[in-house]
């Protein structure tokens, strides 16, 4: 049996995200208000509706997310590449490699009705 690594405790009063089972995402913020067994929390968010969560399903919030907008705590950044694409002559075929660019060979059985 493997064993999965620790997860470090929360404390009372620290601003955490509750994982969305539905939407398969972390979602909203709230506030942890008690542990209550090892790994299980009362945590309460900002509309005051309490949830029983398992620690698996909260992320403790650092700081500089806590002062970000909430809305776009989920989306990444991502930097667009640019791809040159090279157009072939009309005379050359493209067919000695494949779209992954591996160069294509025939089997040598077939050389001779080249």
């Amino acid at each position: 049996m493997t064993e999965k690594p620790n997860l470090p405790p929360l404390k009372q009063g620290e601003m955490v995200r509750i994982y969305d089972q539905k939407k398969l995402m972390w979602g909203e913020k709230a506030t942890v208000k008690e542990k209550i067994a090892p790994r299980s929390y009362i945590v309460e968010t900002k509309d005051k509706v309490q949830y029983r969560r398992n620690k698996k399903q909260l992320r403790k919030i650092t700081s500089e997310v806590q002062d970000g907008n909430d809305k776009n705590v989920s989306t990444t950044k991502r930097a667009e590449k640019q791809v040159e694409t090279k157009s072939l002559p009309s005379n050359e075929v493209s067919r000695d490699r494949s779209r992954y660019g591996r160069t294509i060979k025939k089997p040598r059985r077939y050389e001779q009705y080249t």
